[in-house]
């Protein structure tokens, strides 16, 4: 409860559809705390230390839920707002940053895997919330 509490919590703080957020999940992490990538991100979300170090954080712990959360979705926001809404180009620099490749803020994303494609993908089927239904 406590992740699902931060992801409608910190979703709705970040300006994010909370389905967008737990398919982020699924796929970066697949729910496991305490996964780390091979570029050294962390926790559900799979944010990279960088993150925050750069905000000036040094003891913040990415393994805690609502503190990744809090940083994972921050990064969503950033990156939707960078891209002009595009979440597929979002998406491929929340994978980027994952690998520990922090992209210059005036360089496009560009495709480099099928990241977007499954967190999209699982967006509309697996963690669609359809309220037509009940």
């Amino acid at each position: 409860m406590v992740l699902l509490n931060g992801v409608l919590a910190e979703s709705k703080r970040a300006n994010l559809d909370p389905q967008l957020v737990l398919s982020l999940i699924d796929v970066a992490s697949g729910f496991k705390k305490y996964a780390v990538s091979s570029g050294g991100a962390r926790g559900y979300m799979q944010v990279a230390p960088y993150w925050t170090k750069s905000a000036g954080s040094t003891d913040a712990n990415l393994f805690h839920v609502l503190v990744n959360l809090r940083y994972g979705c921050t990064l969503l926001r950033e990156f939707l707002d960078r891209e002009n809404g595009n979440v597929r180009k979002a998406l491929v620099r929340y994978r980027n940053q994952m690998d520990g490749q922090f992209n210059d803020k005036s360089l496009p994303a560009e495709r480099q895997s099928d990241f977007p494609d499954i967190v999209v993908r699982l967006h509309n089927t697996r963690w669609r919330y359809d309220t037509a239904s009940m």
